[in-house]
């Protein structure tokens, strides 16, 4: 259950980010045997896939302006109030 959940973690990756080193990081989940380092390795590979689709492509460029949007709209409406 935990490997297919890895695999499928592995494979929402970012391509090139995949085509390098998902085959490495499921060889690695396999040659582990105890359940709690599987579970530290899959909590890894969710840490990486939020890295690698923020940094490698340029969705962090879109967080930022969504961020900032988010931030003045509050400002706009008042539910921040307006640094003295």
């Amino acid at each position: 259950m935990i490997r297919a959940l890895y695999s499928a973690v592995l494979r929402v990756h970012p391509r090139t980010f995949r085509d390098r080193f998902a085959d490495e990081m499921l060889c690695i989940f396999d040659d582990i045997p105890v359940e709690i380092e599987r579970g530290l390795l899959l909590y890894y590979a969710f840490r990486s896939l939020v890295v690698q689709w923020l940094l490698r492509t340029n969705l962090w460029v879109f967080a930022l302006a969504l961020l900032i949007a988010l931030i003045q709209t509050l400002f706009v409406f008042h539910l921040i109030p307006p640094i003295p």
